[in-house]
């Protein structure tokens, strides 16, 4: 693997090194093709708060599962 190059973050939680699950899902390798312009990302997670600052306006489509038992036609 090419070592990944530096990318300008400004970011308060990467330079202070408290965004240390970034290495995990692998975000600093991706730096070197996008920082996001333009770019789609699915997220499944158990429940996000689109009014969030960081996430308002950003969050385009939503499904619930609450309540669907495993159903998947009872999502929402």
């Amino acid at each position: 693997a090419s070592p990944v190059p530096p990318v300008s973050v400004t970011d308060p939680a990467v330079v202070e090194g408290l965004a240390w699950h970034l290495d995990g899902i692998g975000a600093r390798r991706a730096w070197r093709y996008t920082l996001g312009s333009r770019i789609v990302v699915a997220v499944v997670d158990s429940g996000i708060d689109a009014a969030h600052p960081d996430l308002l306006g950003q969050v385009t489509e939503s499904i619930s599962c609450i309540g669907a038992a495993g159903d998947p036609t009872a999502c929402q």
